[in-house]
């Protein structure tokens, strides 16, 4: 029953996330499904994002300036480069999808990751095994992280912005792809054993 009650748990603290707004939007149907399934449920997860991040040596000091969860216009990453000019390291990053999801059979937490790397998200894992628990951490391949403000200087200029969030809008729509076809063939999968 460990597994089961740790799963009721997780899944209440998913829907009070949902409730306040804590869990990206485009994938909170995805979540609610695997959840309905046995034996497997999620725990922490990212849809993809573009964060301005103000880097102050550590996570208790550092914050997030802006942070977007769908495609970026220049505009609004220089407007935040701007207002925290006077910090001495600014980061503009894209970070991929990300998913854990925790089985209680090692047969599916396998097959999970399998789907995962079949679909290109090569830096997936089983990252944890314990009784009753094993940790399967889906990750992305489209990250892009770059210093924008070193020493309360800006380091980049207009034009270049203009072309790297061209990039980032790239990136971010191939993450969208991938994270489709990742979730598609996982529920093939899922309703295809439920049904045996």
């Amino acid at each position: 029953m460990m597994f089961e009650n740790r799963k009721k748990q997780i899944v209440k603290k998913l829907n009070e996330a949902i409730r306040d707004g804590k869990v990206d939007y485009s994938i909170i149907d995805h979540l609610l499904k695997i959840n309905e399934f046995e034996d497997i449920y999620t725990t922490s997860s990212c849809a993809g994002r573009v964060i301005v991040l103000v880097d102050r040596g550590g996570k208790k000091y550092s914050f997030f300036a802006g942070k977007w969860h769908d495609f970026v216009n220049s505009e609004e990453i220089w407007s935040k480069i701007i207002q925290y000019s006077n910090e001495k390291l600014v980061w503009l990053k894209q970070e991929p999808f990300i998913l854990h999801i925790i089985c209680k059979k090692l047969r599916d937490a396998v097959k999970i990751i399998r789907i995962a790397r079949d679909v290109g998200f090569k830096h997936s894992g089983i990252i944890s095994m314990k009784k009753e628990r094993i940790v399967c951490e889906i990750n992305g391949i489209d990250r892009v992280e770059i210093p924008v403000i070193i020493d309360g200087k800006i380091i980049i200029n207009k034009e270049y912005l203009n072309n790297l969030v061209n990039y980032i809008n790239f990136k971010l729509s191939r993450n969208k792809t991938l994270r489709e076809e990742f979730f598609k063939r996982i529920f093939d999968y899922l309703s295809n054993k439920s049904k045996s």
